[in-house]
This record gives C-alpha cells, sequence and structure tokens, in this order.
C-alpha cells in the first residue's frame, strides 16, 4: 500500500515538473524569433556591441509594454491591439534612431532579405 502511494506520488512529481519545463521551454520560444531577427539584422547591418545592447534593451521593454496592455481587462480588443501597434512603431522608431546613416540606407535591403512574418 506504501509502494503504491509513493509511485503515485513520484508519478504526480514527475508528470507536474514536465509540464512546468514545457511552459518555461513555451515562453523562451516566444522571445526567441526576436532575438533571432536581431542578431542576423546585427550582422546585415553592422551593429556595434553599443547598438546591439541598445536593440535589445529597447526590444525588452517593448515586449514588457505590450504584456501590460494584453493583461489590462479594462481595456477592449480594439484599444488593445491599437496601443500594442502604436508601441511596436514607436520601439521601430527608436531602433532606427540608433543606426547611423550607412546603416539606414541598408534597411530596404535587409528587409527585403528577411522572411515574412505569420502573426
Amino acid at each position: 500500500m506504501n509502494k503504491t502511494k509513493l509511485v503515485i506520488i513520484g508519478l504526480g512529481l514527475f508528470v507536474g515538473s514536465t509540464v512546468f519545463a514545457q511552459e518555461q521551454k513555451s515562453e523562451l520560444k516566444k522571445s526567441e524569433p526576436a532575438n533571432v531577427k536581431i542578431e542576423k539584422s546585427s550582422t546585415e547591418l553592422e551593429l556595434t556591441e553599443e547598438q546591439k545592447k541598445e536593440f535589445l534593451k529597447l526590444r525588452k521593454s517593448s515586449v514588457l509594454r505590450q504584456e501590460v496592455v494584453r493583461k489590462d481587462e479594462t481595456l477592449d480588443e480594439e484599444t488593445k491591439s491599437a496601443k500594442i501597434e502604436s508601441i511596436q512603431k514607436e520601439t521601430k522608431s527608436e531602433m532606427i534612431e540608433t543606426l547611423t546613416k550607412e546603416q539606414k540606407e541598408k534597411m530596404p535591403e535587409v528587409k527585403s532579405t528577411q522572411p515574412i512574418e505569420k502573426k
């Protein structure tokens, strides 16, 4: 009887930890595409280490601000979408401000080589 209880408890802990690990992986995967995209852009645009850090800082801030909007239960979906779009545009603008003139000139070329994101 005691062995059965231990086996059931052990299985419960194993399944619970597996589910938790899957949730953690899922959260990491959500941010991976943006980081990969920044890394690819950094190579193609020849970003400095300082620019890379600034891009990642801006991206992280953007993601956090968007998450606050998504969780705000006082907003309807249309308002949420508008606010998120505004945050994304603002972030893109701030990222572009960190680029040199030469890097800005390369932007259309770099964008044309990147795959289109599915939403």
